[in-house]
């Protein structure tokens, strides 16, 4: 194994085992999403080109801040991890201003 793999996959399991003790109530502003559900959604957002960056819950849903393409994107999944809104700097696509 090459020492680039075996450092992400180091991260990665560090960071999962840090964020499972800390998760708490999914339905909570800014609530640490549990280690479970951060895998699944980077598998899934991944297999669409996304790099994710950072996740956190928001208005109920969870919002996931991910680079395609060299662009940022801020995307919100329901509860099903269904994509329902998408930023960019430009801003939504249902019309709104991106935020930050």
């Amino acid at each position: 194994m090459n020492v680039s793999k075996f450092t992400v996959k180091t991260a990665l399991i560090g960071m999962m085992l840090l964020a499972s003790p800390m998760a708490r109530a999914e339905g909570s502003e800014g609530a640490a999403i549990d280690a479970a559900t951060q895998e699944k959604v980077t598998v899934q957002l991944t297999a669409l080109g996304y790099e994710v960056r950072k996740m956190e819950m928001e208005d109920g849903m969870l919002e996931v801040y991910a680079v395609k393409d060299g662009a940022s994107f801020q995307l919100f999944l329901d509860e099903a991890f269904k994509i329902v809104k998408t930023c960019t700097d430009a801003g939504c696509d249902n019309g709104e201003a991106a935020e930050g």
